[in-house]
């Protein structure tokens, strides 16, 4: 999994970097920069889906409860990652051919970067439960699923985070 974590890290440095430009003075700017980061983010989070899905597999064959539980965890997280990843892109595209107001790309701009904020929030419930899972889990079992929504939980918290100030306004 660690190859994987790195990878992420590096992609999400790379969507938060790709965000640097400033002072959007016409719709079609904002909307294109709007459009800009949600690909950028949702390649990221795609990647890492797709990640965590090929590394879940493998696990699956452990002989361990533990190791298993987390693959099982990698294979779930990562195919909702992925669906939700795709989703967003398709909105994301279907964007580009809008023409409206530079307000309504602004406030489009913060209603996307409040889902990120709650999203964020809901991270720290699944970083909550998997660490409860790992220290009161009475079963191997419990304790790799634990472990699963830890690393997810993780990764999703540090993405969630990141895609907050990504979409902070431009203006």
């Amino acid at each position: 999994m660690k190859p994987t974590l790195v990878a992420a890290a590096a992609g999400l440095l790379l969507a938060v970097s790709a965000s640097t430009a400033r002072g959007d003075d016409s719709p079609n700017q904002a909307r294109d920069a709007l459009v800009r980061d949600q690909k950028n983010l949702m390649t990221v989070l795609g990647a890492f889906a797709l990640g965590s899905m090929a590394t879940g597999v493998p696990l699956l064959t452990s002989n361990r409860a533990e190791v298993r539980a987390v693959g099982v965890q990698n294979l779930v997280w990562g195919a909702v990652d992925g669906a939700l990843a795709l989703v967003a892109l398709s909105s994301a595209s279907s964007l580009q051919r809008e023409d409206a107001s530079l307000s309504h790309w602004v406030d489009e701009r913060a209603s996307v970067r409040r889902v990120f904020a709650i999203n964020a929030g809901l991270d720290v419930l699944y970083l909550t439960a998997g660490a409860l899972l790992v220290a009161l889990g009475k079963t191997d079992t419990l304790r790799g699923t634990g472990g699963g929504i830890l690393a997810q939980g993780g990764f999703l918290f540090a993405f969630d985070s990141a895609a907050f100030f990504v979409m902070a306004p431009r203006r």
